[in-house]
């Protein structure tokens, strides 16, 4: 998502409403790594975010944080356009836009 940012071409994409979900990429590598050394964790994780923010607000803190502006939207048909079939999440909302509810990986040691 830097890219468009970057060349001054960074905006909204879809309607703005959909949940993101964002994670560091060393929360992510940690989390991997505790799976891995962990002979109890068993079955599927998933890494969310204790704070979601909708597209339009996580577009729009890209834009600050690279001192860029937040101004040219992506419009759904023009998404569908470059992407094809894969823009259907902007509009079917599937759970990865659904916002998580609340829930911190439970770690004991024995």
């Amino acid at each position: 998502m830097r890219l468009p940012y970057q060349l001054f071409g960074g905006g909204t994409m879809g309607d703005g409403k959909q949940w993101v979900s964002w994670v560091h990429i060393d929360d992510l590598v940690e989390l991997f790594l505790f799976a891995l050394t962990t002979a109890s964790v068993e079955g599927p994780l998933n890494i969310t975010a204790p704070h979601p923010e909708t597209m339009r607000r996580f577009g729009q803190t890209i834009g600050k944080v690279l001192h860029r502006p937040h101004w040219l939207p992506a419009p759904r048909f023009a998404l569908e356009l470059a992407l094809g079939e894969k823009v259907s999440s902007f509009s079917k909302e599937p759970v990865s836009f659904r916002k998580s509810s609340r829930k911190r990986l439970q770690v004991s040691v024995c």
